[in-house]
């Protein structure tokens, strides 16, 4: 506080001078030295504005000038003798040279690694429902350039050229898909994942959770408005014949999913927002239903359709069940409007990708059985309704949290309980 203070004091009396400072400079000089003749006049009541006071503005003094050389003084010892800034000018190529190495195929290689670990770690603490084990707060976050391994490989002036042509953001502006692109919005959507999490499974107090889901969406968007073109599924047309078609629809999913998130939070602890819920639940049906219909020889769908439909299909399909149910057994109107018969079919053609995704001696086989046969159960209640003991509840997530028991976060997937809300009721 002190040093702010004397630094501000010093910038606005030279903020004062006219354009020809000689004499003023002259008489600040004299006022100094008379100030500083005089003993400084403390006590122990004094406030620290007024402490800061004595020897600041007019009351200037040599002591305070002499701890911001102290400073200087202080830094150019910790400073590298091969610093730019000492043995440069500021428009040296050195120096710029000196800047340019940071990005070389090494560091962006390494960066590129991180970036994957700490992408997987949000991906897998979502689905897994237990915190990442990444703390961005103890990470530098920081993303690699949207150059070309090329152009990396090349160095000197052609770094130079490319690194002069990204945009703001670290894009590059010619619209290429680089083994790097993804790489940045991975990032990015990843450092918004995890400020998702921390609300979605914090075990503080939810003050705000309303605004903090709108702080977070907000960026969110930003984030997606400000990606290119080239990565947005939402700006792509319908031909999926082109490289790297389902990495740019994982992108748009994952935005999709942490809106999911963040709905889904507000609706359990606020009871509000379910339409918000239901049409984000909609939405992302809608691609993974649409996935199962593009096979292109370029992509080995089989080998990513049960993360698919597991991560992203199951938690909105659950959603749009339960609300379906919900409203079966409520009289209307409904906060809520959704096209029932389209989202029959559309959830009786998701279950059934639960059928065959993943054959015996698959990893996820048993996940997605449990999954089918607790889902099934839903629908066929919605299709041929039996008669409920307890009244349905209104809150959409509390039969959510008792079928995919969200309420414990750690086990967020667990289908091989006995336990089914058809039978029990949804009350809490």
């Amino acid at each position: 506080m002190v040093m702010d203070e004397v630094l501000r004091s010093v910038r606005q009396i030279f903020d004062g001078f006219t354009s020809d400072p000689t004499a003023q400079l002259q008489e600040l000089a004299n006022q100094i030295f008379q100030n500083t003749s005089q003993p400084m006049q403390t006590h122990k009541s004094m406030s620290p504005e007024e402490y800061c006071s004595s020897f600041t503005g007019r009351n200037l003094r040599w002591e305070a000038l002499g701890s911001i050389f102290t400073l200087c003084g202080m830094q150019l010892v910790i400073t590298p003798d091969n610093d730019p800034d000492i043995t440069q000018g500021s428009d040296d190529p050195r120096a710029k040279d000196r800047l340019l190495e940071q990005v070389t195929v090494i560091s962006t290689w390494r960066r590129r690694c991180f970036v994957a670990a700490f992408y997987m770690d949000k991906m897998i603490a979502s689905f897994v429902g237990r915190p990442p084990l990444m703390n961005g707060r103890f990470c530098t976050l920081a993303a690699p350039l949207d150059l070309s391994d090329e152009v990396l490989i090349a160095g000197g002036d052609v770094l130079r050229k490319a690194i002069s042509e990204l945009d703001s953001a670290g894009w590059n502006t010619q619209g290429k898909l680089h083994l790097v692109t993804p790489t940045r919005l991975r990032f990015q959507l990843a450092i918004i994942r995890e400020e998702t999490l921390e609300v979605v499974l914090g075990t503080r107090e939810q003050h705000n959770l309303i605004q903090k889901s709108e702080d977070i969406q907000a960026k969110s968007r930003a984030i997606w408005e400000s990606t290119p073109d080239q990565l947005r599924y939402d700006r792509r047309s319908n031909d999926h014949f082109y490289d790297g078609w389902l990495t740019i629809v994982y992108f748009y999913l994952d935005y999709l999913m942490t809106c999911f998130l963040l709905y889904r939070a507000v609706v359990k602890h606020t009871n509000t927002g379910q339409a918000d819920l239901c049409d984000v639940s909609r939405r992302v049906l809608a691609i993974v239903i649409q996935i199962n219909s593009i096979r292109t020889p370029m992509v080995d769908l089989d080998r990513h359709f049960s993360w698919i439909v597991l991560t992203y299909g199951v938690p909105s399909a659950s959603v749009l069940l339960l609300e379906l149910l919900r409203q079966s057994h409520e009289p209307g109107p409904h906060t809520v409007s959704l096209p029932r018969a389209e989202l029959i079919r559309n959830l009786s053609v998701f279950i059934s990708f639960l059928s065959w995704v993943a054959g015996p001696g698959h990893g996820n086989y048993h996940t997605c059985k449990q999954a089918e046969k607790k889902l099934s159960r839903i629908l066929d209640q919605l299709l041929d309704p039996e008669p409920v003991q307890q009244h349905v509840v209104d809150d959409v997530t509390t039969g959510l949290d008792n079928f995919l028991n969200w309420s414990n976060y750690n086990t967020i997937w667990d289908f091989n309980t006995d336990y089914m809300p058809l039978t029990e009721g949804f009350a809490p």
